[in-house]
């Protein structure tokens, strides 16, 4: 039985990865004949194309219940992204650090903590995940306004 399911997980991590690459073929393929820029292509085809696992393993997750896998699929690839990628891109090119980016990722760090403190809230079971998410990213939106109607 344990080489049974060890063949399906190798089976769907091989399915996962290869569907993606054909995903991220196809778009960029369709685009090019759309005559769509090569930034857009990187920035929206490739970025739904590389995110799709990970949608595909929330969403499976949410709909069996475990909506803790589902959640910290979400944080770990955003710490993931974060860190890995961008030591990686400074590794290779050093990245030059202005004020306003470093406010920026403190409002980011900010709003996934708050995120993860209200998605945790067991005390008041009529506050759910969906409505701190929600409450989140209204509060990022106003802070956002304020930011440029600040100039900044």
């Amino acid at each position: 039985m344990l080489l049974f399911n060890t063949l399906l997980l190798l089976a769907g991590f091989f399915a996962l990865i290869k569907g993606a690459d054909w995903f991220v073929d196809g778009s960029s393929a369709l685009a090019k004949i759309f005559k769509v820029p090569g930034l857009i292509i990187g920035l929206t085809i490739v970025a739904l194309g590389t995110s799709a696992p990970e949608l595909a393993v929330s969403t499976s997750a949410a709909l069996q219940g475990s909506n803790e896998i589902a959640l910290s699929n979400v944080v770990g690839s955003n710490i993931f992204n974060l860190l890995f990628i961008l030591g990686i891109s400074a590794a290779i090119h050093p990245i030059a650090v202005n004020t306003a980016s470093v406010y920026d990722m403190i409002i980011l760090i900010a709003v996934s903590m708050i995120t993860y403190v209200f998605s945790m809230n067991k005390k008041n079971p009529d506050f759910s995940g969906a409505e701190a998410n929600r409450h989140t990213i209204l509060g990022f939106l106003q802070i956002n306004r304020i930011k440029h109607q600040n100039g900044s």
